[in-house]
């Protein structure tokens, strides 16, 4: 930990790198997560572009796979399906947005040569803005896929995804921190 001769506050700053290498590794860090941000939009965007009934099929198929949803001789699900199936529907919505805001602001943190709790708030506030802006884009493109809606409901299940992670990321950040010093 070094202190800011500026500040007072105290920050966190990469060491002083000489080596090439480790420059390259750090930009390769970041460009990991540059694409893994760019490949977690593009999943879904994929999945919203899905028609209503092929989301509804996939809905389905997850549930079997978790165990929660039964089918009779009919082909026919029986027990709680509605309930299940929205249930199924909003952890989709929370993993997808969980991992775009975790690697989001993983990737804008990244970018930081220097770490003060203000420029991790600031961090935390522009990932949660993405995701939030990404979120409502998302639902108007859902708008115009047929058989699907937009619901402001989703982009607020979205909000708790991406929340919860920029929160995990700023508690390993703080957890680093602290083991380091």
């Amino acid at each position: 930990i070094a202190e800011s001769k500026n500040t007072p506050e105290k920050t966190w700053e990469y060491p002083i790198v000489v080596n090439l290498k480790k420059l390259e590794v750090y930009a390769m860090r970041r460009n990991f997560l540059l694409f893994c941000v760019i490949g977690v939009m593009f999943l879904i965007f994929i999945f919203s572009s899905q028609a209503g009934a092929s989301s509804h099929y996939l809905s389905n198929a997850a549930g079997r796979l978790l165990g929660v949803l039964r089918e009779d001789e009919n082909g026919e699900f029986y027990g709680r399906f509605l309930f299940w199936e929205w249930n199924i529907r909003q952890l989709g919505h929370i993993t997808l947005f969980a991992l775009l805001g975790g690697v989001t602001h993983a990737y804008l943190l990244l970018k930081q040569t220097e770490l003060t709790e203000i420029k991790i708030l600031k961090c935390s506030f522009l990932s949660a803005l993405l995701c939030f802006i990404y979120g409502c884009m998302d639902e108007f493109h859902q708008y115009f896929v047929n058989g699907r809606n937009a619901r402001f409901q989703d982009v607020l299940v979205d909000a708790v995804g991406f929340t919860a992670a920029v929160c995990a990321v700023n508690a390993a950040v703080w957890l680093y921190r602290r083991i380091r010093r």
